[in-house]
């Protein structure tokens, strides 16, 4: 075994956060756990195994996940390293008769991201109004990196034989929708559309596939295919999913 000294800070402002929760993955299966002290770090004891892959799930109420990719060919004696969380943005929420949008506070509206769903799928509490509903729609833009300095940790097939790979994100999209402090849990047909960057080579009707985050796994798995259109002169990425959460558009590896 070795130990591993984890910081976790906030992205914007770089301070440290405490209270954070630090999960660790063996191959995909999740090993142990920690929370980060006063000083946003914890110590982890951790085994080596160089045919193990290590993931590092760093998460906290208010952020994005984020998550680290740690291996070696040689064993080490110690390890530090720094998780980035984002704060997560607080989204638009126009409810209609049949519809429910979130868009991003964004000052070009013509390229916001945007999600959108049946109304019918939204489930309050008896004693719950839509006056409570809240929403958080966040774009990382931080992990979009053309090498793969910032690459994520992906697998396909299932447990029994699991394939590795690192993706390079196009495009990210988080979002959360609540009723007061309880987060809703949306099943169904959800609209995404979520802008592409400038240069990165996607042409209308292009496929891309989305990826969904598993706390399961720690990991993104692939759902399926969404489609690049051109929308008022920009291009997006459209897909429709299955739940809310943290969503990705990256091709596959080549």
């Amino acid at each position: 075994r070795f130990a591993l000294k984890a910081l976790v800070r906030d992205l914007t402002t770089r301070g440290p956060l405490a209270g954070a929760t630090l999960d660790v993955y063996a191959n995909h299966t999740l090993s142990t756990g920690s929370r980060t002290g006063p000083g946003g770090e914890a110590l982890l004891s951790l085994p080596y195994d160089p045919r193990l892959q290590l993931t590092l799930l760093a998460k906290m109420e208010g952020y994005v996940p984020t998550t680290l990719l740690w291996r070696t060919s040689k064993r080490p004696l110690f390890s530090a390293v720094t998780l980035l969380l984002l704060p997560q943005n607080q989204g638009n929420i126009w409810l209609f008769e049949d519809t429910l949008i979130i868009t991003a506070k964004l000052p070009d509206s013509s390229s916001q991201p945007s999600v959108k769903f049946p109304k019918d799928l939204l489930t309050l509490a008896e004693n719950a109004s839509v006056s409570s509903l809240s929403a958080y729609l966040t774009v990382p833009q931080h992990h979009l990196a053309r090498d793969c300095t910032n690459c994520t940790p992906a697998i396909i097939g299932n447990q029994s034989a699991y394939r590795n790979m690192e993706l390079r994100p196009a495009a990210a999209l988080s979002v959360r929708l609540c009723s007061g402090a309880e987060e809703l849990q949306v099943r169904g047909p959800i609209q995404m559309s979520l802008p592409l960057g400038h240069g990165t080579g996607f042409r209308p009707t292009d496929t891309l596939p989305a990826w969904a985050f598993s706390t399961q796994t720690g990991a993104w798995e692939q759902q399926g295919l969404g489609i690049v259109k051109m929308i008022n002169g920009h291009m997006v990425w459209t897909y429709t999913a299955s739940h809310l959460g943290y969503w990705i558009a990256a091709p596959l590896p080549t």
